[in-house]
């Protein structure tokens, strides 16, 4: 995935195509609410790279479907809404995009724990005018080196900015 988006690499969308299967297989041994949003984040990345219009692709449909499925085993799980949130975003489907942000942010805001900063989101929205990578990475580095909650309270803040932002 990081070497689709992330790297000097030419942007070869069987990149994402190894990312599905990769984390189907690590599907395979431990089910876990990251894992299946990722694999999400992952077939909608398809979606959205794939040539296709991406509004009727499969793979948007299966990250959907997924995601919904996700938030239905993993209600407190912030990263599922989010994520479904910005595809319904980038669909147009503003009214389901808003109800998602807003579940995000609830979650968010009841208890930090309930962002989980390394699962993957969109890098798509680094299209978009509101583009929280770098400040994200920074928190990210202050998360693994200190024990206190600090980055993962900014995190979290950075992430309900967000979700107000497209709401």
């Amino acid at each position: 995935y990081y070497n689709f988006y992330e790297t000097f690499i030419p942007r070869y969308i069987s990149y994402l195509f190894t990312s599905a299967r990769l984390l189907q297989k690590a599907l395979d041994i431990k089910k876990t609410p990251r894992i299946l949003t990722t694999l999400a984040v992952v077939n909608s990345s398809i979606g959205f790279n794939a040539g296709d219009d991406f509004k009727t692709s499969n793979h948007i449909g299966e990250a959907i479907k997924i995601l919904k499925n996700t938030i239905k085993e993993y209600p407190d799980y912030a990263m599922a809404y989010f994520n479904l949130a910005y595809i319904y975003f980038s669909l147009d489907e503003k009214k389901l995009a808003e109800r998602n942000f807003r579940s995000a942010i609830n979650l968010m805001e009841k208890n930090p724990e309930n962002l989980d900063p390394w699962c993957l989101y969109h890098f798509e929205h680094h299209k978009k005018s509101h583009d929280f990578k770098k400040i994200l990475n920074d928190y990210l580095i202050i998360i693994s080196e200190s024990k206190n909650s600090r980055g993962l309270r900014a995190a979290n803040n950075l992430f309900i900015s967000t979700c107000w932002y497209f709401t």
